[in-house]
């Protein structure tokens, strides 16, 4: 019986994972459907704590690393934690998603103030 299940993935996936999918008789479309287009910008001054939740808004914001490598940073997902060590910044607490991250501030740092680097598409969970 063969698999009608398929798989749409918004990115291009690499050739083991194709082949993986193949050999479980999956049908695989995959396209890099999302793009990411960098927008010039500057910082000026920054909050206490610095808040992360994808690995392109660091990507950008390491352009203007001097300006706020002390400060804290708190982000959301494994790959945006390991994007902001890589470039050398302290991760004080990552959460699985936003909505815990919400949580944890709300809790443990009540006394501090936040800068939010994000995209112009984002949701309004933070």
């Amino acid at each position: 019986m063969e698999n009608n299940i398929g798989i749409l993935a918004t990115k291009r996936l690499a050739p083991n994972q194709k082949q993986f999918l193949l050999n479980a008789g999956f049908w695989i479309m995959d396209e890099d459907f999302i793009t990411i287009n960098p927008i010039a910008f500057e910082i000026s001054t920054t909050l206490d704590v610095l808040i992360f939740t994808s690995q392109n808004a660091v990507q950008q914001v390491v352009k203007h690393k001097e300006k706020i490598q002390d400060h804290h940073h708190l982000c959301v997902g494994e790959k945006t934690k390991q994007a902001l060590l890589d470039h050398g910044f302290s991760v004080i607490q990552s959460l699985s998603d936003a909505e815990e991250l919400v949580k944890i501030i709300a809790t443990e740092y009540t006394d501090k103030s936040f800068t939010f680097f994000c995209g112009k598409t984002k949701l309004d969970t933070l």
